[in-house]
């Protein structure tokens, strides 16, 4: 199992992976977020990158964000900027409704 340099903590709700860096001095879940999510998909048997719910994290500055795994298997990140994790979870499923959308067009 991989192991992580940074100090967080996961929950999903509402069918979110909801990732909380803790910000105990180690490395940030920012800059250690391909290890998080190692750590995390390889705990609840998820694949790395199909199928798994949208994921959302607080970094170490307390500000909610998007993270997005690539077909290459590297991370991206989409700024939310929100303080909240409620107002992120909203942001998500508003992303997550317009992909769905956009890839239904046409069908």
């Amino acid at each position: 199992m991989s192991d992580t340099a940074s100090d967080f903590s996961s929950s999903i709700i509402d069918g979110v992976l909801c990732i909380e860096d803790l910000n105990l001095g180690r490395t940030s879940v920012t800059n250690d977020m391909e290890n998080v999510l190692e750590k995390l998909f390889t705990e609840l048997d998820w694949p790395r990158v199909d199928n798994h719910p949208p994921i959302i994290y607080r970094d170490s500055t307390g500000v909610w964000d998007r993270v997005y795994l690539s077909s290459a298997g590297g991370v991206q990140f989409r700024h939310y900027g929100t303080s909240t994790r409620s107002d992120a979870i909203e942001f998500v499923k508003i992303d997550e409704a317009a992909r769905i959308a956009e890839e239904n067009k046409g069908n």
